[in-house]
């Protein structure tokens, strides 16, 4: 199952950051759009309009990604750092499932 948690950020008085608990569950694009939706609202309040691009520059790094710009790419543009970003890639392939072959 995943879950989320919502906790007080450091940036300011509307700031949220989404924890995940999943346990190696399948994101799905629910989930992912919960944790965008959240992301946009903190971001606006963390960096309001006009003054501040708020969640348009997190809009524009998705798009760049959408766009099939490497991650890495993005990251340096944007200036974030891929704290604690940790990927596991399996190419044991041992069993087909539903969605093809599931590595373990």
């Amino acid at each position: 199952m995943v879950g989320f948690k919502i906790v007080k950020g450091r940036k300011g008085e509307e700031d949220w950051i989404v924890l995940v608990k999943a346990d190696w569950e399948a994101l799905s694009f629910q989930h992912l759009l919960f944790i965008l939706d959240s992301c946009f609202k903190t971001e606006d309040s963390a960096y309001p309009r006009p003054k501040y691009r708020g969640r348009i520059m997190l809009m524009q790094a998705v798009l760049e990604l959408a766009m099939g710009q490497p991650i890495e790419k993005i990251l340096k543009l944007y200036r974030l750092e891929p704290s604690g970003l940790v990927v596991e890639t399996h190419t044991e392939q041992t069993t087909k499932g539903p969605l093809g072959v599931i590595a373990q």
